[in-house]
């Protein structure tokens, strides 16, 4: 998916990895429907949460430019639901997602970034 332009893969600290949706497969604007394009990503997430089970997941959705704070916070929201209940739909336990919104985000372009932690004792 990310050869094909479908997502971003960024590694991050902690064995941490954020995956973002692209220009290609964000949200609509004004929607928080799943772009076909994203689901293959989403797909490989899923199978990753459920084969290993050591990462949690942060869903978060971002809003479009523009509407009130409120209006953007709804649709944030909703985009970042809208990826969970699909990942719970693809058999991720419920255990291991989280999902929010952030209005006052820097991305205002309808993606949604997908935050996985590994799970560390402490």
């Amino acid at each position: 998916q990310v050869n094909a332009g479908d997502a971003q893969v960024e590694m991050l600290s902690g064995n941490a990895v954020m995956v973002s949706m692209t220009g290609k497969t964000r949200f609509a604007p004004g929607s928080a429907v799943i772009t076909p394009a994203f689901l293959p990503t989403l797909q490989e997430v899923a199978a990753v949460l459920k084969t290993y089970g050591k990462m949690t997941v942060a869903v978060i959705g971002h809003p479009d430019a523009g509407g009130t704070a409120a209006e953007r916070q709804n649709l944030a929201n909703q985009r970042a639901e809208a990826v969970r209940v699909q990942l719970l739909g693809m058999g991720v336990p419920s255990a291991l997602i989280a999902s929010s919104g952030t209005a006052t985000s820097d991305y205002n372009d309808g993606r949604v970034v997908l935050m996985l932690h590994p799970i560390t004792k402490t």
